[in-house]
């Protein structure tokens, strides 16, 4: 549609914000999302197919933010994963047709950003912190691995009652697909993850954990028992479905055999923990009892208990700070240097 940029849309209210709203017969209200612009408010006339911006939210931007690019690579199983890829000036695609490597640059270090849910996906929205990574030299990786949605519904269910299964051996290819470009640098692999992508994160760390460098964990389950035992008696069929009965001898030998803090010993990489002490979803017992054991031990892990919020930060002040310091642990531990201004 002339005039309408390329961007996301959906039908209606998501975890991302966006939606489409008609207004009269021909004109469609759209809340546009960018991965180098702030969402917007648009409004395309399906009459004479132009558009008209109504809010610019982005204005303070810096310029030369980071296109992804679709990128796929084959799991352990033969399964097909798509991703976003984010690489950092210089290093993006096209460089050099042969490697994607710019020449005479050094390989650089990349962070897995693992979304929740696991029932979402990873999309092409405007990501601060991404954006943020990027802009210290680190390159991002957004998996969409088995569960994601928008993959029809086989794919989405592939998770059901297999949590730290089959989208472990996702992550492990993730890293076997950077490990095989030559302008990553195999040895300076991060992972990131909030709420499921949380024990994703903690799972790589704590059951693949020569691969990676660094990580750090939002208000991510640890123990899928103690995690699924929580949840209300009116959520108790859904969860069985879902993750496991911890009730149930069979399900709670697997769910221990899935749960990080079962391999918490084998944890090598500097762990950043975050979690709301006012979560109802995701107790923060979860973090707590990960970081009491990797402090036990004397392993390097920082827990940031946040004060007054629950599941997801709403503060931006909060926000702020835990966005900065997500970033600075990245950048410390895998060895990064800026390349621009951070957003």
């Amino acid at each position: 549609m002339h005039g309408l940029p390329r961007g996301v849309a959906a039908q209606e209210f998501g975890a991302d914000g966006q939606s489409l709203t008609w207004a009269g017969n021909t004109r469609l209200v759209v809340l546009l999302g960018r991965p180098t612009a702030a969402t917007d408010v648009w409004v395309a006339d399906l009459s004479n197919g132009s558009a008209r911006q109504l809010t610019r939210c982005g204005e303070r931007l810096p310029a030369g933010l980071a296109e992804p690019e679709v990128i796929h690579y084959p799991s352990t199983d033969g399964l097909t994963v798509s991703g976003l890829l984010y690489r950092p000036p210089g290093q993006a695609q096209g460089q050099d047709p042969g490697q994607g490597r710019a020449p005479d640059r050094a390989p650089i270090p990349v962070v897995l950003d693992i979304h929740g849910g696991p029932e979402y996906q990873a999309l092409p929205l405007f990501s601060p912190l991404i954006q943020a990574l990027v802009a210290r030299g680190i390159a991002v990786l957004a998996p969409n691995i088995r569960g994601s949605s928008g993959y029809g519904q086989h794919y989405q269910r592939l998770i059901y009652r297999d949590w730290g299964g089959g989208d472990l051996q996702d992550l492990a290819a993730a890293g076997d697909y950077l490990q095989g470009q030559d302008w990553a640098d195999g040895g300076r692999l991060g992972v990131y993850g909030a709420s499921y992508g949380g024990f994703a994160a903690l799972s790589c760390l704590a059951r693949l954990p020569e691969r990676w460098r660094a990580g750090v964990s939002e208000c991510g389950p640890s123990d899928l028992a103690t995690f699924a035992a929580a949840f209300p008696a009116t959520w108790r069929h859904r969860v069985r479905d879902w993750i496991g009965d911890p009730g149930d001898p069979h399900d709670a030998r697997m769910l221990a055999e899935r749960s990080p803090l079962t391999y918490v010993d084998r944890i090598r990489a500097p762990l950043l923990l975050a979690h709301g002490i006012n979560d109802t979803r995701v107790g923060v017992a979860e973090s707590e009892q990960i970081h009491e054991r990797l402090a036990g031990r004397g392993h390097l892990s920082r827990l940031i208990r946040i004060e007054g919020e629950g599941h997801s930060v709403d503060d931006r002040k909060n926000g702020s700070t835990l966005h900065q310091a997500t970033v600075d642990w990245f950048a410390e531990h895998l060895g990064a240097a800026d390349v621009r201004t951070t957003p």
